[in-house]
């Protein structure tokens, strides 16, 4: 299977989702089949970055398209729109995929030049690292100070690993498929111990039921919910999840034999359909959804 043909098979999933995500009254199921779509763009995505001609190109087309779409989401998120549009509550846009492959992308390339101990490899990583750090405390002051809407913003334009679509889990999935990209039971593994494992993580509360235990002391209380907020982790949800109907990202194992079935071709090319129809589709349906 060409790698042209499992974006097809990821963009029928992705629109079948957010039908469901923005739309009223959609069955459930539609999310359940859109648990494939993050995983195949990834795993298109990391193949595609050995195999682009030009990487200062691909790079740039990247990042313009992560800032419109971060703008975009911005200008939906600060719009006066009544709350009890959605279920009751307020939807807010935090659908950037090109923001989470432009932050995996310059992480790749970080951690390519450290293990081949390239030429200032220690002042590239000591400054990516440094990078990060810095825009997490300013992602995290803008959000406390102003609203979550310029958080992520902030951090989409500056390529923040944590605060994007997917949050970490997706940098992580992307990582494990980067790196095991060759080996196709290698790269099976990988992926299925970080999406089983990310899956044991919130199925067991293990994460609030730690924190149970350290709300007594103040400083440990702040740290924890800090470092696990940031990973993209609810510290404070006590309510019993359910695998079916609130947390099914284990479902995502269902992409895995479309990976086993890629044969390495590329199919014919639709370079710029999907960057366009990406941020068309997510603003259409969230504006609907408005009215409906």
């Amino acid at each position: 299977m060409s790698s042209n043909a499992l974006k097809k098979i990821a963009l029928i999933a992705m629109v079948l989702d957010h039908i469901a995500l923005f739309l009223p009254g959609m069955p459930l199921y539609l999310r359940w089949i859109g648990r494939i779509s993050m995983p195949l763009f990834l795993f298109v995505f990391v193949h595609s970055i050995d195999n682009t001609k030009d990487r200062k190109a691909f790079a740039g087309r990247l990042y313009i398209f992560n800032a419109l779409m971060a703008f975009l989401d911005l200008a939906y998120n600060i719009m006066p729109i009544p709350s009890e549009r959605y279920y009751g509550i307020f939807v807010r846009l935090d659908t950037n995929i090109f923001g989470t492959f432009f932050a995996l992308y310059v992480l790749i390339l970080v951690i390519k030049k450290t293990i081949a101990r390239s030429a200032h490899w220690k002042k590239i990583l000591a400054a990516y690292i440094f990078w990060q750090a810095a825009t997490v405390v300013f992602c995290t002051f803008v959000s406390i100070q102003l609203d979550d809407a310029y958080c992520l913003f902030f951090a989409a334009i500056s390529g923040n690993i944590f605060f994007n679509e997917g949050r970490f889990f997706v940098i992580a999935l992307g990582i494990a498929l980067y790196f095991s990209k060759n080996q196709k039971w290698k790269c099976a593994s990988w992926y299925s111990a970080v999406v089983l494992g990310n899956s044991v993580i919130i199925l067991s509360q293990i994460i609030p039921r730690i924190y149970m235990h350290l709300s007594s002391n103040l400083l440990a209380d702040f740290i924890y919910c800090r470092i696990f907020g940031t990973l993209g982790y609810d510290v404070l949800r006590f309510e019993p999840p359910n695998f079916l109907t609130n947390e099914f990202e284990w479902m995502a194992m269902s992409a895995l034999p479309l990976f086993l079935l890629y044969d390495g071709s590329k199919g014919r090319p639709h370079k710029y359909f999907y960057y366009v129809f990406y941020p068309c589709h997510i603003m259409a349906f969230a504006l609907l959804g408005q009215f409906l």
